[in-house]
């Protein structure tokens, strides 16, 4: 069996523009955002206007308080617990929607979406399971 992409092989396809379409809650894939940030960190002038739609966060992450400003943004579909004080402090953007509109909403106001998501590895014909995520996600 191959072995599993790390983490941070995401940012080979991470150019400028892109969106990343991210699974609420527990499907977002953690290790992969933490790369993410990482690269951001310490490199900012690679990355340009790289957005994150995600409908409910529940992970406090960097990017959501506005530490790398324009570069690295989110977009929320639904304001939770950790995503309501940045959105008041403007480092967080807000589209409100309906969960049964999100996939239309995104759809729609992105251009050039890349889906990160948290797993299961693959089975021997290429199925794989996106658990109980598997919410607007799935649809892209």
């Amino acid at each position: 069996m191959e072995a599993p992409d790390a983490p941070g092989d995401v940012l080979n396809h991470l150019d400028p523009g892109v969106e990343l379409v991210v699974p609420l809650a527990n499907g977002e894939p953690t290790a992969v955002l933490d790369a993410i940030e990482a690269a951001v960190a310490a490199d900012p002038d690679r990355f340009d206007r790289l957005r994150v739609h995600q409908m409910h966060a529940i992970n406090d992450r960097r990017y959501l308080r506005g530490e790398f400003g324009d570069s690295f943004r989110h977009v929320s579909y639904f304001l939770s617990h950790i995503t309501r004080p940045y959105f008041r402090d403007g480092s967080v953007s807000l589209v409100p929607a309906h969960f049964s509109e999100v996939f239309q909403l995104m759809r729609s106001r992105i251009e050039r979406p890349i889906v990160i998501a948290a797993a299961s590895p693959p089975d021997r014909h290429g199925y794989f399971s996106l658990g109980v995520s598997a919410d607007y996600t799935s649809s892209f």
